[in-house]
Protein backbone atom coordinates (compact mmCIF):
# COMPACT_ATOMS: atom_id res chain seq x y z
CA UNK A 1 0.00 0.00 0.00
CA UNK A 2 1.34 3.31 -0.79
CA UNK A 3 -0.84 6.15 0.25
CA UNK A 4 -2.59 9.30 -1.65
CA UNK A 5 -1.88 12.69 -0.92
CA UNK A 6 -5.41 13.83 -1.14
CA UNK A 7 -7.83 16.11 0.69
CA UNK A 8 -10.88 14.87 3.09
CA UNK A 9 -12.58 17.71 0.74
CA UNK A 10 -14.95 16.14 -1.58
CA UNK A 11 -14.88 18.34 -4.66
CA UNK A 12 -16.85 16.44 -7.11
CA UNK A 13 -20.26 17.80 -6.31
CA UNK A 14 -23.25 19.59 -7.64
CA UNK A 15 -23.76 22.76 -8.09
CA UNK A 16 -25.84 24.12 -4.65
CA UNK A 17 -27.00 27.34 -6.18
CA UNK A 18 -29.09 25.11 -8.99
CA UNK A 19 -30.88 22.11 -6.81
CA UNK A 20 -31.86 24.31 -3.55
CA UNK A 21 -34.23 23.80 -1.87
CA UNK A 22 -33.18 20.70 -0.95
CA UNK A 23 -36.05 18.02 0.20
CA UNK A 24 -33.09 16.56 2.51
CA UNK A 25 -29.77 17.60 3.99
CA UNK A 26 -26.87 16.05 1.92
CA UNK A 27 -25.07 15.85 5.01
CA UNK A 28 -25.92 14.61 8.61
CA UNK A 29 -23.44 15.15 11.41
CA UNK A 30 -24.06 12.90 14.45
CA UNK A 31 -22.15 13.65 17.47
CA UNK A 32 -21.77 10.80 19.84
CA UNK A 33 -19.89 12.43 22.57
CA UNK A 34 -18.54 15.88 23.36
CA UNK A 35 -16.23 14.96 25.83
CA UNK A 36 -12.56 14.45 24.19
CA UNK A 37 -9.18 13.33 25.49
CA UNK A 38 -7.27 15.99 24.07
CA UNK A 39 -7.27 19.59 24.76
CA UNK A 40 -5.84 20.93 20.73
CA UNK A 41 -4.97 24.77 21.04
CA UNK A 42 -7.17 24.86 17.95
CA UNK A 43 -10.38 23.78 20.19
CA UNK A 44 -12.72 25.22 22.04
CA UNK A 45 -11.76 22.17 24.42
CA UNK A 46 -8.08 23.92 25.15
CA UNK A 47 -10.16 26.91 26.66
CA UNK A 48 -10.17 26.82 30.67
CA UNK A 49 -13.87 28.12 30.91
CA UNK A 50 -17.04 25.75 30.50
CA UNK A 51 -19.34 27.37 27.80
CA UNK A 52 -21.15 24.09 27.41
CA UNK A 53 -21.90 20.75 29.16
CA UNK A 54 -20.71 17.56 27.53
CA UNK A 55 -22.78 14.60 27.05
CA UNK A 56 -23.19 11.14 25.42
CA UNK A 57 -25.64 10.15 23.07
CA UNK A 58 -27.78 7.20 23.83
CA UNK A 59 -28.34 4.42 21.67
CA UNK A 60 -31.95 4.79 21.61
CA UNK A 61 -31.91 8.44 19.98
CA UNK A 62 -29.49 7.30 17.71
CA UNK A 63 -31.59 4.50 16.49
CA UNK A 64 -34.49 7.22 15.97
CA UNK A 65 -32.50 9.35 14.09
CA UNK A 66 -31.51 6.84 12.13
CA UNK A 67 -35.17 5.72 11.32
CA UNK A 68 -35.86 9.50 10.70
CA UNK A 69 -33.43 9.59 7.76
CA UNK A 70 -35.30 6.67 6.56
CA UNK A 71 -38.15 8.61 6.56
CA UNK A 72 -36.92 11.85 4.95
CA UNK A 73 -38.45 11.59 1.25
CA UNK A 74 -34.73 11.85 -0.40
CA UNK A 75 -31.68 9.72 0.60
CA UNK A 76 -28.97 11.53 2.20
CA UNK A 77 -25.43 11.58 0.59
CA UNK A 78 -23.55 11.48 4.12
CA UNK A 79 -23.30 10.28 7.52
CA UNK A 80 -20.91 11.56 9.57
CA UNK A 81 -19.84 10.64 12.88
CA UNK A 82 -18.17 13.93 13.80
CA UNK A 83 -18.89 17.18 15.94
CA UNK A 84 -17.48 19.32 19.26
CA UNK A 85 -16.19 15.81 21.26
CA UNK A 86 -14.20 12.22 20.31
CA UNK A 87 -16.95 9.65 19.11
CA UNK A 88 -14.88 7.08 20.54
CA UNK A 89 -15.80 8.40 23.51
CA UNK A 90 -19.04 7.02 23.78
CA UNK A 91 -19.00 2.86 24.73
CA UNK A 92 -21.72 2.37 22.40
CA UNK A 93 -20.18 3.95 19.13
CA UNK A 94 -19.68 0.58 17.76
CA UNK A 95 -23.29 -0.46 18.00
CA UNK A 96 -24.31 2.62 16.51
CA UNK A 97 -21.84 2.16 13.66
CA UNK A 98 -23.13 -1.47 13.18
CA UNK A 99 -26.92 0.05 13.48
CA UNK A 100 -26.28 2.47 10.30
CA UNK A 101 -24.60 0.22 8.15
CA UNK A 102 -26.88 -2.45 8.34
CA UNK A 103 -29.83 -0.33 8.07
CA UNK A 104 -27.92 1.34 4.98
CA UNK A 105 -29.12 4.85 6.03
CA UNK A 106 -26.93 7.17 3.59
CA UNK A 107 -24.65 6.85 0.93
CA UNK A 108 -21.60 7.16 2.85
CA UNK A 109 -21.08 7.24 6.29
CA UNK A 110 -17.69 8.67 7.92
CA UNK A 111 -15.76 8.76 11.43
CA UNK A 112 -13.19 11.20 12.63
CA UNK A 113 -11.39 10.12 15.06
CA UNK A 114 -7.89 10.85 16.90
CA UNK A 115 -7.65 7.56 17.07
CA UNK A 116 -6.34 7.26 20.07
CA UNK A 117 -9.33 5.50 21.74
CA UNK A 118 -8.98 2.48 19.25
CA UNK A 119 -9.34 -0.79 20.80
CA UNK A 120 -9.35 -4.14 19.27
CA UNK A 121 -12.93 -4.39 18.75
CA UNK A 122 -12.99 -1.39 17.58
CA UNK A 123 -9.79 -2.09 14.88
CA UNK A 124 -11.60 -5.26 13.75
CA UNK A 125 -15.13 -4.53 13.37
CA UNK A 126 -14.65 -0.42 12.16
CA UNK A 127 -13.01 -0.84 8.40
CA UNK A 128 -15.88 -3.29 7.81
CA UNK A 129 -18.86 -0.99 8.50
CA UNK A 130 -17.94 2.44 6.84
CA UNK A 131 -17.06 4.13 3.92
CA UNK A 132 -13.88 6.11 5.27
CA UNK A 133 -11.83 6.15 8.44
CA UNK A 134 -10.19 10.18 8.97
CA UNK A 135 -7.67 9.94 11.32
CA UNK A 136 -6.85 13.22 13.21
CA UNK A 137 -3.38 13.08 13.97
CA UNK A 138 -1.42 16.01 16.05
CA UNK A 139 1.78 15.12 15.68
CA UNK A 140 4.62 13.19 14.44
CA UNK A 141 6.08 12.25 17.70
CA UNK A 142 4.77 12.09 21.93
CA UNK A 143 6.27 15.08 22.83
CA UNK A 144 3.92 16.71 19.80
CA UNK A 145 1.19 15.83 21.39
CA UNK A 146 2.19 17.24 24.51
CA UNK A 147 2.79 21.01 23.25
CA UNK A 148 -0.29 21.18 20.54
CA UNK A 149 -2.61 19.22 22.38
CA UNK A 150 -1.71 19.51 26.44
CA UNK A 151 -1.99 15.75 26.54
CA UNK A 152 0.55 12.43 26.87
CA UNK A 153 -0.28 9.54 24.93
CA UNK A 154 1.00 6.40 24.41
CA UNK A 155 2.62 7.25 20.53
CA UNK A 156 3.56 4.07 19.99
CA UNK A 157 0.50 2.07 20.87
CA UNK A 158 -1.71 4.69 18.78
CA UNK A 159 0.89 4.33 15.49
CA UNK A 160 0.28 0.81 15.85
CA UNK A 161 -3.53 0.48 16.28
CA UNK A 162 -3.70 3.12 13.33
CA UNK A 163 -1.59 0.81 11.18
CA UNK A 164 -3.53 -2.62 12.40
CA UNK A 165 -6.97 -1.02 10.87
CA UNK A 166 -5.60 -1.85 7.56
CA UNK A 167 -4.85 -5.54 8.59
CA UNK A 168 -8.32 -5.60 8.88
CA UNK A 169 -10.38 -9.10 6.93
CA UNK A 170 -12.84 -7.57 4.99
CA UNK A 171 -11.74 -4.10 5.10
CA UNK A 172 -14.31 -1.37 3.55
CA UNK A 173 -12.98 1.73 4.45
CA UNK A 174 -10.58 4.30 3.23
CA UNK A 175 -8.37 4.89 5.62
CA UNK A 176 -7.65 8.78 5.67
CA UNK A 177 -4.79 10.15 8.15
CA UNK A 178 -4.65 14.24 8.14
CA UNK A 179 -2.40 16.15 10.11
CA UNK A 180 -2.35 19.93 11.00
CA UNK A 181 0.43 21.88 9.34
CA UNK A 182 2.30 23.39 12.25
CA UNK A 183 3.29 19.69 12.78
CA UNK A 184 4.83 19.54 10.11
CA UNK A 185 6.59 22.63 10.05
CA UNK A 186 7.59 23.10 13.64
CA UNK A 187 9.31 19.39 13.70
CA UNK A 188 12.44 18.75 11.62
CA UNK A 189 11.88 16.66 8.95
CA UNK A 190 8.42 17.08 9.59
CA UNK A 191 6.58 15.63 6.30
CA UNK A 192 9.00 13.14 5.82
CA UNK A 193 8.12 11.81 9.47
CA UNK A 194 4.75 11.89 8.76
CA UNK A 195 5.44 9.68 5.72
CA UNK A 196 7.41 7.43 7.32
CA UNK A 197 4.22 6.48 10.15
CA UNK A 198 1.40 6.29 7.60
CA UNK A 199 2.28 6.38 3.76
CA UNK A 200 2.36 2.17 3.75
CA UNK A 201 -0.52 1.80 6.03
CA UNK A 202 -3.20 4.34 5.08
CA UNK A 203 -4.88 4.80 1.98
CA UNK A 204 -4.74 8.66 2.03
CA UNK A 205 -2.33 11.20 3.48
CA UNK A 206 -2.88 15.09 3.67
CA UNK A 207 -1.68 17.95 5.25
CA UNK A 208 -4.24 20.70 6.66
CA UNK A 209 -3.87 24.17 7.30
CA UNK A 210 -4.75 25.40 10.87
CA UNK A 211 -7.81 27.49 10.41
CA UNK A 212 -9.78 29.62 12.84
CA UNK A 213 -13.04 27.13 12.44
CA UNK A 214 -14.79 27.88 15.52
CA UNK A 215 -16.55 31.12 16.51
CA UNK A 216 -15.86 32.98 19.61
CA UNK A 217 -12.66 31.58 20.40
CA UNK A 218 -9.19 33.11 20.27
CA UNK A 219 -7.92 33.58 16.94
CA UNK A 220 -3.95 32.79 16.59
CA UNK A 221 -1.86 33.88 14.10
CA UNK A 222 -1.00 30.69 12.49
CA UNK A 223 -4.49 30.70 11.25
CA UNK A 224 -4.24 33.84 8.76
CA UNK A 225 -5.23 34.29 5.37
CA UNK A 226 -4.89 30.19 4.11
CA UNK A 227 -7.54 28.22 3.30
CA UNK A 228 -7.75 24.89 5.28
CA UNK A 229 -7.56 22.45 1.93
CA UNK A 230 -6.14 24.60 -0.73
CA UNK A 231 -4.12 27.55 -0.46
CA UNK A 232 -6.32 31.00 -0.28
CA UNK A 233 -9.47 32.04 1.81
CA UNK A 234 -12.54 32.66 0.06
CA UNK A 235 -14.90 35.18 0.76
CA UNK A 236 -19.15 34.60 1.26
CA UNK A 237 -21.77 36.53 2.74
CA UNK A 238 -24.12 33.79 2.56
CA UNK A 239 -23.16 30.67 4.37
CA UNK A 240 -24.19 27.72 2.55
CA UNK A 241 -24.39 25.00 5.41
CA UNK A 242 -27.72 25.94 6.66
CA UNK A 243 -28.92 25.01 3.60
CA UNK A 244 -27.41 21.54 3.04
CA UNK A 245 -26.28 20.09 6.75
CA UNK A 246 -28.17 18.95 10.23
CA UNK A 247 -25.45 18.73 13.24
CA UNK A 248 -27.50 16.50 15.80
CA UNK A 249 -26.11 16.86 18.84
CA UNK A 250 -24.89 14.41 21.84
CA UNK A 251 -27.53 15.39 23.64
CA UNK A 252 -30.66 15.34 20.63
CA UNK A 253 -30.47 19.49 19.83
CA UNK A 254 -29.81 19.83 15.93
CA UNK A 255 -28.08 23.21 14.80
CA UNK A 256 -27.77 23.76 10.94
CA UNK A 257 -23.64 23.57 11.40
CA UNK A 258 -20.94 21.91 13.32
CA UNK A 259 -18.74 25.20 13.96
CA UNK A 260 -22.27 26.45 16.01
CA UNK A 261 -20.38 24.75 19.59
CA UNK A 262 -21.82 27.04 22.00
CA UNK A 263 -25.44 25.47 20.52
CA UNK A 264 -26.54 29.30 19.92
CA UNK A 265 -28.62 28.38 16.71
CA UNK A 266 -30.70 25.25 17.96
CA UNK A 267 -33.62 24.78 15.60
CA UNK A 268 -34.76 21.50 16.78
CA UNK A 269 -34.72 18.87 19.29
CA UNK A 270 -34.59 14.79 18.10
CA UNK A 271 -35.27 13.23 21.26
CA UNK A 272 -38.65 14.70 20.36
CA UNK A 273 -39.15 15.87 16.42
CA UNK A 274 -38.57 14.12 13.64
CA UNK A 275 -35.18 15.35 11.44
CA UNK A 276 -37.70 15.87 8.35
CA UNK A 277 -39.95 18.13 10.23
CA UNK A 278 -36.29 20.05 11.46
CA UNK A 279 -35.48 20.24 8.27
CA UNK A 280 -38.48 21.73 7.07
CA UNK A 281 -39.20 23.68 9.85
CA UNK A 282 -39.38 27.45 10.50
CA UNK A 283 -37.09 27.59 13.00
CA UNK A 284 -34.23 26.61 10.09
CA UNK A 285 -36.30 28.44 7.26
CA UNK A 286 -35.91 32.02 9.13
CA UNK A 287 -32.03 30.88 9.28
CA UNK A 288 -31.78 30.27 5.71
CA UNK A 289 -34.13 33.36 4.60
CA UNK A 290 -31.02 35.46 7.05
CA UNK A 291 -28.69 34.16 5.20
CA UNK A 292 -29.86 35.30 1.88
CA UNK A 293 -30.71 38.40 3.25
CA UNK A 294 -26.77 38.35 3.48
CA UNK A 295 -27.52 39.35 7.18
CA UNK A 296 -25.23 37.05 8.40
CA UNK A 297 -22.92 39.33 9.90
CA UNK A 298 -25.62 40.77 11.93
CA UNK A 299 -26.14 37.58 14.82
CA UNK A 300 -23.92 35.08 16.74
CA UNK A 301 -22.60 32.73 15.93
CA UNK A 302 -22.58 33.44 12.69
CA UNK A 303 -20.73 36.76 12.76
CA UNK A 304 -17.51 35.90 14.02
CA UNK A 305 -17.34 32.54 11.83
CA UNK A 306 -14.78 31.59 9.17
CA UNK A 307 -15.84 27.86 8.65
CA UNK A 308 -17.03 28.73 5.04
CA UNK A 309 -13.82 30.98 4.23
CA UNK A 310 -11.35 29.06 5.16
CA UNK A 311 -13.91 25.00 4.59
CA UNK A 312 -15.81 25.92 1.86
CA UNK A 313 -16.18 25.92 -1.81
CA UNK A 314 -20.28 26.10 -2.00
CA UNK A 315 -20.74 29.77 -3.06
CA UNK A 316 -24.46 31.10 -3.00
CA UNK A 317 -23.53 34.67 -2.99
CA UNK A 318 -24.15 35.63 -6.53
CA UNK A 319 -27.82 33.76 -6.66
CA UNK A 320 -29.57 34.68 -3.78
CA UNK A 321 -31.74 36.38 -5.81
CA UNK A 322 -32.86 33.17 -7.88
CA UNK A 323 -32.62 31.28 -4.90
CA UNK A 324 -34.94 33.64 -2.20
CA UNK A 325 -37.82 33.33 -4.09
CA UNK A 326 -37.97 29.58 -3.77
CA UNK A 327 -37.89 30.27 -0.19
Amino acid sequence: MKATYVSQFNYTRENLSEVLPLAAPFVVYIEPSSFCNLKCFYCPHSLPESYRSSSIMKLELFEKICHDMLQLPKRVKKMRFSGFGEPLFNKEFLAMVELASKLNVADNIEVITNGLLLNRSIIERLPQLVDKIIISVQSVNAAGYAKYSSAPVDFDAFIENVRALSRCSEKRSIIHAKIHHLAIIDEPCGKEKFESLFENYVDELFIEGVVHLWPETPKHSCMDNHHRFSSEKLKFEVCPQVFKSLQVNADGRVTPCCADWKLKLVVGDANSASLEDIWNGEALKSLRIKQLQKLRFTFAPCMSCEMNETCEIDNLDKDVESIIEKF
